[in-house]
């Protein structure tokens, strides 16, 4: 009897797709997110079996990627809004400080004036809309 080398026996298993696997495969390939190669990879399955599945439902590559586009649109809007109404928030705080620092140097120049024998910055004061 002749030697016969000891090989294992491969045993072919294939990885059968879930409803939300094929759903979300099918999905990202019509919104242009994703190719064949990159969903057999992400879903640990050969190119093969995606593309029996993509022309099964007749998925066309990209055909839905206006939504992508709406979808991306609208968080970008929604991004800057945000982004806006910050700046506006931090314009306040500084306009805020701002005022009060005017403030506290309205009252220290008043006060200089009001001080006895200082009549000339008292005309001064006069002058730029800071007398009595």
């Amino acid at each position: 009897m002749p030697h016969q080398p000891n090989f294992p026996v491969a045993s072919r298993r294939y990885k059968r797709l879930t409803d939300q696997e094929r759903r979300e495969a099918i999905d990202r390939y019509e919104l242009g997110q994703d190719t064949i190669e990159g969903l057999a990879q992400h879903l640990d399955v050969h190119r093969n079996t995606i593309g029996s599945l993509l022309r099964r439902y007749g998925a066309i590559k990209g055909c839905r990627a206006q939504e992508t586009v709406a979808e991306l649109q609208t968080e970008l809007d929604a991004k800057m809004r945000r982004h806006a109404q910050q700046q506006c928030l931090d314009d306040i705080r500084r306009l805020d400080r701002f005022i009060a620092r005017t403030d506290a140097l309205d009252d220290f120049m008043k006060a200089l004036m009001a001080a006895e024998g200082n009549d000339e910055l008292a005309a001064f004061g006069r002058r730029i809309g800071l007398g009595h």
